[in-house]
């Protein structure tokens, strides 16, 4: 089904699951989709340039793919919709209230040169409100960054799944402080299989963690200490990470992962670290963990029995230029003696998504 700025109201709301509306050239204001039985794919025609803003409130069956984003607001009860192979001038905002297992993905995306503005949200990716449950709500496979001060991803959703991300190039300006991804008023966040590096932060919770899962990560933010910060966290697990060592900032080292608390009175407890390669594991303001152990680290404390002490030997060499170029080289200090057998820090051939999007139906 062929459709142009004049036409795709009308050609969308004759489309039946299963069929493609192919956009021409041009830009197509704002786009509020609607409900369809099954998936209805709109994407951009090959070689053609493609602009739209999207606001679906409700939107259900719906993939976008190949255009370019200004802004995005998914809200209300949308469910099962994907927005694919695009890039974001703009920022996105998911109000995830009403979403529960919701299946709202975002997926192949560009996100760079954002900054924030002052009716923005902090986040190029911004999650809000929970419901009764996981929102469903996924981020994948995407590059944020390089330019801008906005933050990579913000979440205060319920389950919100970051996974298989590149954050690049994210820095600070303006007076405005940046993180690659921030967590406040989240929980049970899934954060899986990204890459950050040259960045102003990493991982950043200072407000408070709730049974949030870091897993299988390369956080090398470059001068900044603190790879990960949880604050006031309450049972997350963190695990088979990869914190590069080396000089950073204020005379310390790289690769901390920092658990604390802004108030003495409600520390960071619980928290399991292990299976990971790191600079350091601090803990501060009162803070405890559940389980510290397995891990392979360069400065600090051996905090668990079977932590090692050692110079980790990547397969990428002493500064690997992608993700999978961080997995221990063969040999290596903390090689098949994880918790799991395999190898601390990241194991690259477990990072899969657990939920591939569907291919739609031509």
């Amino acid at each position: 089904l062929a459709a142009s700025p004049s036409t795709l109201s009308s050609v969308f709301a004759s489309a039946k699951a299963g069929d493609s509306v192919v956009l021409s050239a041009g830009s197509y204001g704002s786009f509020k989709g609607g409900s369809k039985s099954g998936l209805v794919t709109v994407k951009a025609a090959p070689g053609a340039s493609v602009s739209m803003s999207i606001a679906f409130n409700p939107a259900v069956n719906v993939r976008v793919q190949g255009v370019t984003v200004t802004g995005l607001d998914i809200g209300g009860a949308s469910h099962d919709v994907t927005v694919a192979d695009s890039t974001f001038t703009g920022m996105a905002l998911i109000r995830a209230n009403q979403m529960v297992n919701a299946n709202v993905v975002l997926d192949h995306n560009t996100h760079a040169n954002q900054n924030v503005c002052s009716g923005c949200f902090e986040g190029r990716v911004d999650i809000t409100g929970q419901g009764s449950g996981p929102s469903g709500v996924v981020i994948k496979n995407s590059t944020f960054g390089p330019g801008g001060n906005a933050d990579g991803i913000q979440t205060g959703g319920y389950g919100v799944q970051i996974l298989n991300n590149e954050f690049t190039g994210i820095y600070e300006s303006a007076g405005i402080h940046t993180d690659a991804i921030q967590l406040y008023g989240q929980k049970q966040t899934v954060i899986r299989g990204n890459w950050i590096h040259g960045t102003s932060s990493g991982i950043m919770a200072p407000d408070g963690g709730n049974q949030e899962l870091i897993e299988n990560n390369v956080i090398d933010p470059g001068s900044y200490p603190y790879a990960i910060t949880l604050g006031a966290d309450k049972g997350s697990i963190i695990r088979h990470n990869t914190l590069p060592d080396g000089a950073c900032a204020w005379n310390l080292r790289c690769g901390i992962i920092n658990l604390t608390s802004k108030d003495s009175a409600n520390p960071s407890t619980g928290t399991i670290v292990t299976d990971n390669v790191l600079g350091e594991l601090a803990l501060s303001n009162g803070s405890s963990g559940a389980g510290q152990d397995y891990n392979l680290l360069q400065n600090g404390a051996l905090r668990g029995l079977h932590d090692l002490r050692g110079t980790p030997t990547y397969t990428g060499g002493a500064k690997p230029t992608t993700y999978a170029g961080y997995a221990l080289k063969p040999g290596s200090p903390g090689t098949t003696n994880a918790t799991d057998g395999t190898n601390r820090g990241i194991n690259p051939t477990t990072s899969t998504d657990p939920n591939p999007t569907p291919t739609p139906t031509p």
